[in-house]
This record gives structure tokens, C-alpha cells and sequence, in this order.
């Protein structure tokens, strides 16, 4: 059985470039071709330029883009392309509908803006935000752009065995020095290095303010400014320890189920080499090896003077006389 903690990253796909533009005829068909465009996809502008745009689609259009394209309103959205060498990309992209002589709409495609959620700035919305945070019942933890602890939650506080004062300023590994958060502790830093969430489950370990071991899913996830910049890193904590050891338990019955399946003696009828049809039907049938001779039926019964002898007769034959 595989006891290595799950450890995912997070990623966006490719983000298209800012040069990246495409224009879509109103059949459909590529008109024009920008060198971001080629960059990405790999393709040059003579390979596409007059074949139809659907050709570098790696997969279906999302619903609510196609209807704003029927109705010809401008829309955003997460596009997936196919690329000269058969990958595949995600994008963000924006379409703007356009007019031609003819009264058809070609289009233009460039990459959206990407936009970073902030905190509510509304004072009383404020509030309730920093209450939701703070009364969450699960442990989450911020830190800065080096990784180093800002604040955290009450159940954090109680789980880690420490003050917010007392874990000010340190890197997760200064607050305790213990496997796995070691691990935990370089994780973190590779998020606020690259901007991308990591996930990751541990194996039960005991954290420095529990009384008893836990297994954990964790949530690493970058905080960013409007602009992208990456500010610091929430950490978020799940306990799964329920799950884990269900998990592991399922596994040790099935693993126990395939050993005794395969020293199991395979199930034979009448011996090794049999082939009869009493056999076969002993095998394909549920009852018992001396139900079939039990359900065998009697002979039919003839009409007339019976034949059957209930005692051996002084002549050695039965149903005869002699005559003399």
C-alpha cells in the first residue's frame, strides 16, 4: 500500500500573451493571425489564416460562451486550443464582436484581464469578513512574501499550541521544528515563489498543541494584489483523520480479499479430469453433489400386472409358473 503523502499543484494553464489576437471572419473562418498567437500555439500565420478557427480547438466551447456568440455579445472565458505539436493549452480569453460591409460579425480574440479577488471594503461587510475569518472552524494561517507567520485563526492557535505573539515573524519550520512540517514549510515557500496553491494530505503526525495524532489535508494557497503580485500565503487545514484510517482499512480488506482469492483451490467436480454432463450440471447448479441423484425422477409406471417381486420366489423367477 502507497503511504506517501498526496502532494498536488495547482496550475492555470499558459496564460496567452499580450500580443496574442486572433480575428474570426463571420463563417467562421480565421482572417487575421498576430505573432502572439503564433508564439503560443506554434503555429505560423500562413497554416491558419482562411481555415476555420475551430480547428485549434482542443475541445467544446463552454455553453454560456456559445450563446453570446449567437447573440453576439461580447464574452470572457477559459478557452481550451490545441497547439502545432498536439498539446493542449487553457486560456482566458475575450471576444468583441465586430461589424463588416456585409452586416456579419466577425469577431476578435485577446487575453482577459486578469483580475485578483479583494478583501469586502464596505466597513460593516468588513467586519462580518474578519469575524468569518477569524471564527472559522477550521485552522488557517496567513503569511508574508518570505513566508514568515502574520496571523492566524483561533483553532490554528490552539492546534500549534502557541500564541499569534509567539509565532510572529517565523517560518513555520522556526515555530516547530518537526517532520512534516519541514516539507509544509518548503511547500510554502515554493508557492509564494511561483504564485501556484499546493495541496497536499499528511499522514497522522501530532502537531505541538494536540493530544493525539491527526491526519491532515492542507491548503496552500498565494494571496495577490490586483495586479498579480504575490503578497504572502494562506494556509489552510483540514482534518481527515476519519477518512484516513477508513481508507487504509478498505485497503487491508481488499488486499487480504485478492491473497485469500488466490490461495483459494480452484472448485472441481468429481475429480480433476471430469467432463461429464452429471458433473457439469453439479458445477453450474447451486445445490448440494447429491442433489441430483435425489431429483432424478422415478421410472414411469407401466399398467397392467406388475413385474416387480417382492420376494424371491422358490424358482429363482418371478411372475411365471411351472407347469408340470
Amino acid at each position: 500500500m502507497d503511504n506517501d503523502p498526496d502532494t498536488t499543484t495547482g496550475t492555470r494553464g499558459a496564460g496567452a500573451p499580450e500580443d496574442f489576437a486572433v480575428v474570426i471572419d463571420a463563417r467562421g473562418a480565421v482572417m487575421a493571425w498576430s505573432a502572439g498567437a503564433g508564439r503560443l500555439l506554434g503555429y505560423r500565420s500562413e497554416e491558419v489564416v482562411g481555415r476555420p478557427a475551430a480547428y485549434l480547438l482542443a475541445a467544446k466551447l463552454p455553453t454560456a460562451l456559445r450563446r453570446h456568440l449567437v447573440a453576439g455579445q461580447p464574452w470572457t472565458s477559459d478557452v481550451s486550443l490545441r497547439k502545432r505539436d498536439g498539446d493542449r493549452v487553457k486560456v482566458q480569453l475575450r471576444g468583441m464582436p465586430l461589424a463588416d460591409a456585409d452586416g456579419g460579425t466577425p469577431w476578435i480574440v485577446t487575453p482577459a484581464a486578469t483580475t485578483y479577488a479583494a478583501a469586502p471594503t464596505d466597513t460593516g461587510t468588513a467586519k462580518l469578513w474578519d469575524l468569518t475569518l477569524a471564527q472559522l472552524p477550521l485552522p488557517v494561517a496567513v503569511y508574508d512574501d518570505e513566508a514568515r507567520f502574520v496571523a492566524c485563526n483561533q483553532v490554528m492557535s490552539r492546534a500549534m499550541g502557541l500564541t499569534q505573539e509567539e509565532m510572529r515573524v517565523l517560518t513555520l519550520w522556526g515555530i516547530s521544528p518537526v517532520p512534516p512540517l519541514d516539507e509544509i514549510d518548503r511547500l510554502q515557500r515554493q508557492v509564494v515563489r511561483t504564485g501556484e496553491m499546493v495541496f497536499r494530505e499528511e499522514q497522522p503526525f501530532r502537531a505541538s498543541g494536540e493530544v493525539r495524532d491527526h491526519a491532515w489535508s492542507v491548503y496552500l494557497s498565494p494571496l495577490k494584489d490586483p495586479a498579480g503580485a504575490v503578497l504572502g500565503l494562506s494556509a489552510l487545514v483540514i482534518d481527515i483523520t476519519g477518512q484516513y484510517w477508513a481508507r487504509r482499512r478498505l485497503a487491508v480488506l481488499n488486499e487480504a480479499g485478492t491473497r485469500i482469492g488466490a490461495a483459494a483451490p480452484p472448485r472441481t467436480c468429481g475429480g480433476p479430469a471430469s467432463s461429464t454432463r452429471a458433473d457439469a450440471d453439479c458445477c453450474s447448479s447451486p445445490r448440494s453433489p447429491t442433489a441430483g441423484a435425489a431429483a432424478t425422477p422415478p421410472p414411469a409406471r407401466r399398467s397392467g400386472p406388475s413385474n416387480h417381486c417382492p420376494t424371491e420366489s422358490p424358482g429363482g423367477s418371478c411372475g411365471t409358473t411351472t407347469s408340470g
